[in-house]
This record gives C-alpha cells, sequence and structure tokens, in this order.
C-alpha cells in the first residue's frame, strides 16, 4: 500500500492522492509531478482531470485523464484554451527543448 503524502505537494493531484506514474506516448519519460507554472497560479493548486501539463522529457502537451494519467495532445485541439495559455505553453515547449539541448535539464 502506497502512503499519500500529508501536504500537497508535486506529486498529487487535486484530490491529495499522488499522481500516477505515466509514461509520456512519445518518448516514455516517466512523468510523476506536476508543477504549476504560470504567474497566477496558487503554489498549491494541483492537477485535476482536462488540465494540461508538458512532458519535461520531450516536450510534449500533455492532458490529464480522469484516472490523472495523461494523454499526448495538440494545444490547438484542445477546446477553451486561451491564447494566454497557448503562448505560456508553447514558451515551456521552448524553454524545455533549449535546456535539454545545451545539457541544463538531464532527467
Amino acid at each position: 500500500m502506497t502512503e499519500e503524502p500529508k501536504q500537497p505537494d508535486s506529486t498529487t493531484d487535486s484530490q491529495g492522492k499522488r499522481l500516477p506514474l505515466s509514461p509520456c506516448p512519445k518518448c516514455g519519460y516517466k512523468n510523476d509531478a506536476a508543477t504549476p507554472c504560470n504567474e497566477v497560479a496558487d503554489e498549491n493548486m494541483r492537477p485535476r482531470p482536462d488540465d494540461i501539463s508538458v512532458c519535461l522529457g520531450c516536450a510534449t502537451v500533455l492532458q490529464f485523464n480522469p484516472d490523472m494519467t495523461t494523454r499526448a495532445v495538440e494545444l490547438d485541439d484542445i477546446p477553451g484554451i486561451s491564447n494566454d495559455t497557448k503562448f505560456q505553453v508553447r514558451w515551456l515547449q521552448q524553454t524545455i527543448r533549449r535546456l535539454r539541448q545545451i545539457g541544463k535539464l538531464k532527467l
């Protein structure tokens, strides 16, 4: 039996349950944490189903399923996503790719 964390952290979902290990469908990187990445996010904000994420391994856009595993999605196919959010996600993708390219993000 897995012990549940007592306080919200990057490994828990919005219900306080541990995020499942979810391999990226593009690169296989095993994602098991999520951190809010915009300036209006509360540091204790935790992911919910349908929220988006970005794989640290390859910068693929991911979306949380109801069971909190993730699936690859195209940013432009997500209904209701704002242009500001698209900009932030694309910036994050570029940053991840660049950091990996120069060896500053090693997994």
